[in-house]
């Protein structure tokens, strides 16, 4: 298991503690090793008990992985966040049965409070199927495995780390599941933060995946990909505001009522404003809709030459 970590220092020693855990309930050797990108976050992984700290400098997630595979011999490696548990305790059985028939396996990810509950429900819906296992490059970074031998190095300056390490496997016709009897779990973050992960996710889906379209509709895993994923942060954002402008135009009063929702809506779910719990649930899939909007705008600003240097696999971190 393989856990990169930054400003993680309050998190890591119960992760390292609950992975150690579940391989001491296994019938397999298993191993923790942390790539911890701050001191405070490497003390507390050693305090915990982890096998290996592999101390850095802040790389970005895509090459901490990277770094991490470089000092692993295991047969079977697996990735996981510092802040999320991952349940079942013997979510390594599932794994091995898995792995008799996929090649990179993903948890399904859950959270616990904030205001997406809808949306998650929707596409746990949208993907559901008899088994609970479902073939899609959509992968989720929080938990994530594979035999090493099929593992290949990641781009270090790839903002969607999860997304580029399916779509590699994809692309090499390899099989790509989701297994929803595997689940992470981890607290909401912040509106803010959440805001700022959807501007980010987006950011990466229109820089890095659009252009690679053509290549992704070759392969079955990168077309539920595309069909998954791409369609919200395009077609679909696309006829949202269509349609919301053709219905102000058409009957001019509706504007009335729209503009006004929309701003509280938008400032509500980036946390620019406080609203009750119950109202941002409300409201989050509406003010979601202007994610794409504002993470085109980086998009372009950066293509040409007009906004911040490429960033890379590095963003704005919370402290945990």
């Amino acid at each position: 298991m393989i856990i990169p970590a930054y400003l993680e220092s309050t998190v890591i020693g119960t992760k390292v503690r609950e992975i150690a855990r579940s391989f001491a309930q296994s019938e397999v050797s298993g191993r923790v090793i942390v790539v911890a990108s701050d001191a405070a976050t490497a003390r507390a992984a050693e305090h915990a008990g982890s096998d290996l700290v592999l101390r850095t400098g802040r790389l970005g997630k895509a090459a901490a992985i990277n770094h991490g595979v470089a000092h692993s011999e295991a047969t079977v490696i697996a990735f996981s966040d510092a802040n999320c548990r991952v349940e079942p305790v013997d979510w390594y059985r599932i794994l091995r049965d898995d792995l008799e028939q996929a090649d990179l396996v993903s948890a399904q990810k859950t959270e616990s409070g904030g205001s997406e509950g809808s949306l998650r429900v929707l596409d746990a819906l949208v993907r559901r199927s008899g088994s609970g296992v479902h073939e899609s490059a959509a992968v989720y970074g929080e938990f994530v495995a594979m035999r090493r031998s099929d593992f290949e190095p990641l781009p270090e300056d790839v903002i969607l780390d999860d997304v580029a390490l399916g779509l590699s496997f994809g692309r090499r016709h390899l099989r790509v599941v989701v297994d929803e009897r595997i689940r992470t779990v981890e607290s909401a973050p912040p509106p803010r933060e959440q805001w700022g992960r959807r501007v980010r996710i987006a950011e990466g889906l229109l820089g890095e995946s659009v252009p690679d379209i053509a290549r992704l509709l070759r392969f079955p895993a990168g077309r539920v990909f595309t069909a998954h994923k791409i369609v919200r942060v395009t077609l679909s954002c696309a006829a949202f505001w269509t349609t919301l402008v053709s219905a102000a135009v058409a009957v001019p009063p509706v504007s009335l009522v729209v503009v006004p929702l929309m701003v509280i809506s938008v400032l509500g779910y980036a946390g620019r404003i406080r609203l009750p719990h119950w109202i941002r649930s409300l409201v989050a899939p509406i003010g979601m809709q202007a994610v794409p909007l504002v993470a085109l705008r980086i998009v372009l600003r950066r293509r040409f030459g007009r906004g911040r240097p490429s960033a890379g696999a590095l963003w704005e971190k919370i402290q945990r």
